[in-house]
């Protein structure tokens, strides 16, 4: 006998092998559509991960540009004003 209690023929053996075959496809089929969803969710993840990290990093070049140019204009007035004390201390020297 067969599985069903249908005596063991081609034909009961195909039938069974088949609903087998068709149900474990159906299986993979849901899995793989869940895996792909899974998937799609987890790359729309890390391109807004990556998305962010891209401004951050935009943000962080511009406070630091910012703190270089606020840098190099106090090292210019300091310039200035040191030749500026220099030249008045050279103007006041007996020659």
């Amino acid at each position: 006998m067969a599985l069903g209690g249908e005596p063991l023929n081609l034909k009961t053996l195909r039938r069974t092998m088949s609903a087998v075959v068709d149900g474990a496809r159906d299986g993979i089929q849901r899995q793989l559509q869940e895996t792909t969803a899974q998937a799609q969710m987890s790359r729309a993840k890390m391109g807004e991960a990556v998305a962010r990290l891209d401004s951050a990093l935009a943000q962080f070049a511009e406070a630091s540009k910012l703190a270089m140019d606020e840098a190099a204009g106090q090292a210019r007035k300091f310039s200035d004003e040191e030749l500026v004390r220099t030249r008045d201390g050279l103007e006041g020297l007996p020659l």
